[in-house]
């Protein structure tokens, strides 16, 4: 399986996933992170059939409860021409903690125009990054998958931001794929991928400790 025919995924064993677990995917560019989190959102048809969510296939269950079961925010979403409400929040009710995320994520100026223009052409790629984490931040699902959170946000904002998918995601399953070393230590579990290839895993501090994966995360250190 490629992503953008750049990595294959080869995904030997079972890898499980529980609600209430944070987990960061590392590892160097082009190493299927992105593609392995595609497959776990069920992106991709060709592994659907092996992809299951509390013993239930998720090619049995329908759009709706894919939806309120796995959230997925990709590394360069897409938004449709519309309002705020309806492109970013797809119009679902608004969350009590949406104004505390808008406020945090430092959208008023942009939730203040009131809508998305054909293309996105009035949001620029950091918005548009910040705005798809509000999306999931105002309707969690069982499982919460983001790719490069913190990509294209402002340093000044990257430690709040953790804080608050850390606070809002702690009783969720939370997956993230990141180059962000920084923040590393707070996941409950960090999977190492290299050339498709889960090759490692543990704590952020017990990945410190053994030399064998020395030279990824260097790599991880060079990218952040």
């Amino acid at each position: 399986m490629t992503h953008n025919g750049v990595a294959q995924l080869s995904i030997a064993s079972e890898i499980s996933f529980r609600q209430g677990q944070s987990v960061a995917i590392i590892g160097p560019s082009g190493a299927g992170k992105s593609t392995l989190l595609e497959a776990l959102a069920g992106l991709d048809s060709s592994v659907r059939s092996r992809l299951f969510i509390d013993d239930l296939c998720i090619d049995r269950i329908n759009a709706r409860a894919h939806l309120e079961t796995v959230r997925y925010s990709p590394q360069s979403p897409q938004f449709l021409k519309g309002s705020i409400e309806q492109s970013v929040l797809f119009g679902v009710e608004q969350s009590r903690t949406l104004n505390e995320a808008i406020q945090c994520l430092q959208l008023d100026e942009i939730i203040g125009r009131g809508h998305i223009a054909e293309n996105a052409t009035n949001i620029s790629g950091g918005e548009a990054k910040r705005l798809s984490l509000l999306r999931l931040l105002n309707r969690p699902g069982k499982f919460n998958l983001f790719d490069e959170p913190s990509a294209s946000i402002e340093p000044k904002l990257a430690t709040p931001v953790w804080d608050l998918l850390f606070e809002t995601f702690a009783g969720q399953g939370f997956i993230c794929v990141t180059h962000d070393v920084e923040h590393l230590h707070r996941f409950d579990r960090v999977l190492v991928m290299q050339r498709g290839v889960i090759v490692d895993e543990g704590t952020w501090c017990e990945l410190l400790e053994r030399p064998a994966i020395e030279a990824i995360l260097n790599s991880l250190h060079a990218q952040a």
